[in-house]
């Protein structure tokens, strides 16, 4: 019950934190000061006279609020964004602005109102904030700067502002602003506000525009040697269209009479309705390569370290191993099991790289789930590329299992701590072969990857 509260009173605290930034100016600012300073010295009036700057100052400001009541000010807004963004790069995009009044508007304060998104205290629980170690002791008991920061990670940047000198009438300025995405997903903007100071320049009256548009936010991606993953042609019924997505295409290359145990879904109906018997439709056989990337989405809660590098890491590895010669498979569940695929003239990489950017961690179910998925697929499979979280037994199940298909298999697997040789190998030991098996330590990712550029000798 206390830890809802505190979440509830900080929610209450940023707000009114957001509110006296935006409708004070910085002399406004300096009144507020003057008036809690002054209220502090000049309890007892018999013996100063600090309460008469307390009662001039709140004076000020009630006449500022006043004067912004009448302070007319109207503009239209449009907002201008990049197709897409990368988590840790400055994104800079415009905000037109036109002056409606017939009056010159000077000193504004613009800010790009984002959709705040407020942690629960579960999430504020798990979070792990490497600034919290520089806090001193009364700041780390309350919680609320480690809050903060993780509110400004979900909503997904700071909220970007800018100030204006001056508009004149009916002038249509473009605004340049920027912000640095803190998360992958997308980061959903709400609208604009623009802040018109008083004539006292304390106070600002505020005019709002909605503007409701979402930017997306890709992965973080690391240089990745170049992985030439080996593997045997499989037969895939039907051709690329076929294997490559949901159900089977409706091109074929012939026609054939019925045999029993067709699928109905194959019947030619025109030309049974011609020749009066059942007649299915040929398809054209294909042997090509085809690719895995399993991406390990269980044990771990949203905004670790741990989870977001191995998303990094697959975004990386998707833009690596994705050509036009092969198919590449992303199979991961997030609530319940997914399987994309890339490659051939199907799928653009970037659509991968836009899904890998709003998977979510998965509580509920177990790793089984992922596993099943993989071993439906086994068949078509070339090569695996396996991005775990952890190393358990079901796991070395699944590339035990995929191994003695004959699969070519590499494994990834993150660690938030370093292992010696010897503790990867009691990790790793299935076959008593651990070259397949790779660990990556978070904080050093880059150095973790340049292994890879071996990798081609390390399959079975």
């Amino acid at each position: 019950m206390f830890r809802q509260g505190r979440i509830r009173s900080f929610e209450r605290v940023s707000r009114v934190s957001h509110w006296f930034r935006g409708r004070f100016t910085p002399a406004g600012q300096l009144i507020l000061a003057v008036i809690v300073a002054s209220g502090v010295i000049g309890v007892d009036i018999s013996r100063n006279l600090s309460y008469q700057i307390f009662s001039l100052s709140v004076s000020l400001i009630g006449l500022a609020v006043i004067f912004a009541a009448f302070n007319r000010c109207k503009f239209s807004c449009t907002r201008t964004l990049p197709p897409i963004a990368t988590v840790g790069e400055p994104v800079h995009y415009h905000i037109d602005i036109t002056n409606e009044t017939s009056t010159l508007q000077s000193d504004l304060l613009v800010v790009d109102q984002l959709e705040l998104q407020s942690p629960t205290e579960q999430e504020l629980h798990q979070f792990r904030d490497p600034q919290s170690v520089q806090e001193n002791r009364f700041d780390r008991i309350v919680g609320f700067p480690r809050w903060d920061r993780l509110a400004k990670i979900k909503t997904g940047a700071e909220v970007p502002s800018q100030r204006l000198t001056k508009m004149s009438a009916n002038e249509t300025v473009k605004l340049k602003l920027s912000l640095t995405p803190l998360r992958r997903g997308y980061i959903r903007f709400q609208g604009v506000n623009i802040g018109c100071p008083d004539i006292s320049g304390i106070f600002r009256s505020v005019y709002r525009q909605t503007i409701k548009e979402a930017l997306l936010v890709l992965p973080k991606r690391y240089p990745v040697p170049y992985i030439q993953l080996p593997g045997h042609r499989q037969h895939h019924q039907g051709g690329v269209s076929m294997s490559s997505s949901v159900g089977e295409a409706a091109e074929f290359h012939g026609l054939r009479d019925y045999r029993p145990g067709d699928p109905l879904r194959h019947i030619h109906w025109r030309s049974w309705a011609r020749t009066g018997k059942p007649v299915v439709k040929k398809y054209e056989d294909e042997y090509f390569v085809r690719h895995a990337l399993i991406l390990d989405t269980y044990g771990q809660s949203a905004n670790t370290p741990q989870f977001e590098e191995a998303v990094s890491v697959a975004a990386s590895l998707v833009l690596n191993v994705a050509d036009q010669e092969s198919l590449l498979d992303l199979m991961f569940v997030d609530r319940r099991a997914y399987r994309f695929t890339t490659g051939r003239h199907t799928a653009d990489v970037q659509y991968l790289l836009e899904i890998l950017a709003c998977v979510n961690p998965e509580y509920h179910q177990s790793f089984e789930t992922l596993a099943q998925l993989v071993r439906h697929h086994s068949g078509q499979l070339s090569s695996a590329i396996c991005v775990l979280l952890q190393w358990d037994e079901s796991r070395k199940t699944l590339v035990n299992a995929l191994r003695v298909l004959g699969i070519n298999v590499v494994v990834i697997i993150f660690t938030e701590t370093a292992h010696t040789k010897t503790e990867q190998d009691g990790f790793g030991s299935m076959d008593g072969q651990q070259h397949y098996i790779h660990w990556v330590q978070v904080g050093d990712i880059e150095q973790g990857l340049v292994r890879l550029a071996h990798v081609q000798g390390g399959f079975s």
